[in-house]
């Protein structure tokens, strides 16, 4: 994606496998990472990428994969790609101009919010917490009622 959050052409194709299929399809991966820092030191990480792609496209983007000189275009970086998921659904473009203006202003609310989803996973079975469609659901909540109301965009 371009800095102010537009695709663009990557060239590489992966394979993922599906969290969710719908009008939006969500493919998602857990991964463990190690290496050399090149100064005798390794590293080991984990992480886990979530895949977002329009049903009527041919590429899934990672909006999650947000770098450091893209902060500076936070709302414009957020917001675009969605809107370009979302682009055969005026309503829900229309949503994430509004959104995009409301955006910084729910601060305090949407981190309640957000505490409660997590009080709720950590509630669920240890095997429920390992799904990707758990991990989706609770942590990505914001973005999983958006394409709620994408899925009813007629």
């Amino acid at each position: 994606m371009s800095g102010k959050g537009e695709p663009k052409e990557g060239g590489r194709m992966v394979f993922l496998p599906y969290v969710k299929k719908g009008k939006i399809n969500i493919y998602g991966i857990k991964y463990t990472e190690t290496g050399s820092t090149g100064q005798g030191a390794s590293y080991f990480s984990k992480g886990l990428r979530f895949y977002y792609q329009n049903a009527n496209e041919d590429y899934a983007l990672n909006y999650q994969n947000i770098g450091l000189t893209d902060l500076m275009n936070m709302e414009s970086r957020i917001v675009n790609p969605f809107k370009d998921l979302f682009k055969d659904c005026p309503a829900m473009v229309n949503e994430m101009e509004t959104m995009k203006n409301q955006m910084f202003q729910r601060n305090k609310e949407a981190k309640q919010e957000y505490k409660d989803k997590q009080k709720e996973f950590k509630n669920l079975p240890k095997e429920e917490q390992e799904k990707l469609i758990n991990i989706h659901k609770y942590t990505f909540y914001a973005i999983e009622r958006m394409f709620d109301k994408y899925e009813a965009c007629q």
